[in-house]
């Protein structure tokens, strides 16, 4: 075993014993932020050896005394640095935050974007290879969310879901499987603002998925997943807050509308902000966002 093995597998060991101590006293508060900690300790060492920048590894904002919690995932385009403004709002208002690092293949969709279409269509060993590896990856990001959600329900027993664009579709999905106390979808999403690109690639994956995923494996794999989350839609018991800039160019409203037709709690709410821009978690909007997640999350009417 290598030392760098080694000390992941230590921090490993360390994060399984914390979490079996706190299934056994999940009062302790001490054991329950540990864990967190610890956590989080395990996925900068992995960040740090892949060469993640630090501004956009996963970072982590923790009360010292018992406090609400809050899970953030960023766009599919993103990191977590475009929550770090409202990560640190909601620390300053009392509640403990972890921002997840999700890692959705960034790099690979850089390099596909230099390949040829004659190369994807000849299928080459080498191109086939980097799919495979991405599909992979994208399991094993799916995966690493459930577990750091998992670990943010044994800290906050209710901890609430916020999302920004793909990571709101994210958020959406563990809000089905996960006793969550409350969502904050942030241009969630759901239903791309049909382009002529979009339109291509849609109607490609229809009647030819295997070239579709040869072209784009990152793009079909996303499409696919946002496409699985919004057939499941079912009545949502949860408190939602969902936001949307009126003019997105990214997304359609329609996706905040087929939202509200699903949400069957009297307290969610559903705001769409005069603005054409879709990262407005950022910028001359979030302020006023930052006002209505916090107000939202606190349970303050108005």
């Amino acid at each position: 075993m290598t030392i760098t093995q080694n000390a992941l597998a230590k921090i490993t060991r360390s994060v399984w014993e914390l979490n079996e101590l706190v299934k056994k006293d999940p009062s302790n508060y001490d054991l329950r932020r540990d864990l967190l900690l610890y956590f989080l300790d395990s996925k900068l060492y992995m960040e740090r050896k892949i060469g993640v920048p630090e501004r956009d590894r996963s970072f982590m904002l923790v009360q010292e005394r018992e406090a609400l919690s809050c899970f953030l995932l960023h766009g599919a385009g993103g990191s977590p640095a475009e929550m770090r403004d409202l990560g640190e709002h909601l620390y300053k208002m009392g509640f403990t935050v972890f921002a997840l690092k999700m890692n959705l293949g960034e790099d690979y969709h850089n390099e596909r974007q230099k390949r040829s279409l004659v190369k994807i269509l000849k299928n080459e060993p080498s191109f086939e290879e980097r799919r495979l590896n991405y599909i992979k990856t994208w399991g094993g990001t799916v995966g690493e969310v459930e577990t750091a959600f998992e670990i943010m329900l044994s800290y906050d027993p209710g901890a609430s879901l916020l999302g920004f664009s793909f990571g709101g579709t994210v958020a959406l999905d563990l809000l089905r499987r996960y006793p969550s106390r409350k969502a904050v979808l942030i241009s969630p999403a759901l239903v791309p603002r049909m382009n002529v690109r979009h339109l291509i690639f849609k109607t490609m994956k229809k009647f030819s998925p295997r070239l579709a995923r040869n072209m784009d494996p990152g793009e079909f794999l996303i499409i696919d997943y946002i496409d699985r989350v919004r057939s499941a839609l079912g009545p949502i018991d949860k408190e939602l807050l969902v936001i949307q800039a009126n003019k997105d160019p990214i997304l359609s409203l329609r996706g905040v509308r087929l939202l509200e037709k699903f949400a069957v709690n009297e307290k969610s709410k559903f705001v769409v902000i005069n603005s054409s821009r879709h990262t407005i978690v950022r910028g001359e909007e979030s302020g006023k966002i930052f006002d209505l997640v916090g107000r939202f999350l606190q349970g303050i009417e108005g």
